[in-house]
């Protein structure tokens, strides 16, 4: 993979590529199987019409990025640092992204179906409209994001931090039980001891 390179319609199976470091990589409808990116430095990485099945991308640095209508199927994201970034129908399904860095991204119709995000970092990103189906979120960094009317749904949200910014959001009753703790320590609440 050159710096500064464009690819296009291409299908990489098998690659390679962990470590590379590059900047301002494009890929349009391309289709990655996988493809070993881990540690990868990839800064103003830009994806349209992409679509990445059980690809690692673990550890990658890719702050400033912009990925359009990408699809991310069983992957590795463990640490993946899209902080900064800007996205727009992208779909994370069966993804491992815990530790994964959104840092103030900006995704636009955003799907995470059935992903591990334990310890991810939101806080400051505008998820707004997001859908999470049955995705593990515990002790994800919420604080500063915005995500009115994203949706919750069957999610695991167990030591979340920074739950105020939950506000606006739609979820199942059991998943607002489990976010008890969280909400008495964001609120400020002291608890009475039971007599």
């Amino acid at each position: 993979m050159e710096s500064h390179a464009r690819y296009e319609d291409e299908v990489w199976e098998e690659r390679d590529l962990a470590g590379t470091e590059a900047q301002a990589i494009e890929l349009r409808e391309m289709e990655l199987e996988r493809v070993e990116l881990a540690g990868a430095t990839l800064p103003r990485w830009d994806m349209k019409n992409t679509r990445l099945r059980e690809c690692s991308l673990a550890n990658v640095e890719a702050p400033y990025s912009e990925w359009r209508a990408v699809e991310l199927h069983g992957c590795r994201l463990t640490g993946l640092d899209l902080r900064d970034s800007s996205g727009r129908e992208l779909l994370f399904a069966d993804c491992r992204a815990d530790l994964m860095s959104l840092r103030s991204a900006r995704l636009e119709g955003a799907v995470f179906r059935d992903c591990l995000l334990t310890g991810a970092d939101f806080s400051g990103a505008d998820l707004r409209g997001a859908r999470f189906e049955r995705c593990d979120l515990t002790e994800v960094e919420l604080r500063e994001a915005r995500l009115e009317g994203a949706v919750l749904d069957a999610c695991r949200l167990a030591g979340v931090r920074g739950a105020l910014a939950l506000r606006g959001t739609k979820m199942r009753w059991d998943d607002v039980v489990e976010l008890a703790p969280a909400f008495v320590g964001a609120l400020g609440i002291e608890l009475l001891e039971d007599p």
